[in-house]
């Protein structure tokens, strides 16, 4: 039962081994101690992790970052501060000092579900598997994102 299942689908559990030794190979130390690193401490990028970290920690009102503009505070909205995720960990007191660790998180395994989905959509396209795996990784490796990892995260 498991071997027919493997042999089936063994292009998509190649996929997955390739991006995930890609991934812990690149930023292993990153995925094992994510809450301990910074991807850039200048301009835009400090300024998202700053903002993220002091509106899920800070903030009591659900619509106003009161980190800048002193004394009137600012709009969530305008500071990037992942409004959708930060407003979403507000509700979890217990992930407040974990916050840094997971939007690296969810920026590094954002790079794997691209590979699961490009595979999906080769695979729909009826792409040879071999063609397939070798153009999900390339695909994936030249990702503008990969880059964007330094400063802009919103």
């Amino acid at each position: 039962m498991i071997k027919k299942f493997i042999i089936k689908h063994k292009g998509f559990i190649s996929i997955i081994i390739i991006s995930l030794s890609l991934l812990f190979f690149y930023y292993g130390k990153v995925i094992l101690n994510a809450n301990d690193y910074n991807f850039t401490f200048r301009g835009d990028g400090i300024k998202n992790y700053y903002t993220y970290a002091y509106f899920i920690k800070y903030d009591k009102i659900s619509t106003s970052f009161t980190g800048m503009n002193y004394p009137y505070g600012e709009h969530f909205l305008y500071t990037d501060c992942h409004p959708l995720l930060s407003t979403f960990l507000k509700f979890f007191p217990f992930f407040t000092d974990k916050s840094v660790g997971i939007l690296n998180l969810l920026m590094i395994f954002s790079i794997f579900f691209t590979t699961i989905i490009l595979y999906l959509i080769f695979q729909h396209l009826k792409i040879k598997p071999l063609l397939n795996i070798f153009a999900t990784i390339g695909i994936t490796a030249l990702a503008p994102q990969i880059f964007r990892m330094t400063g802009h995260y919103a």
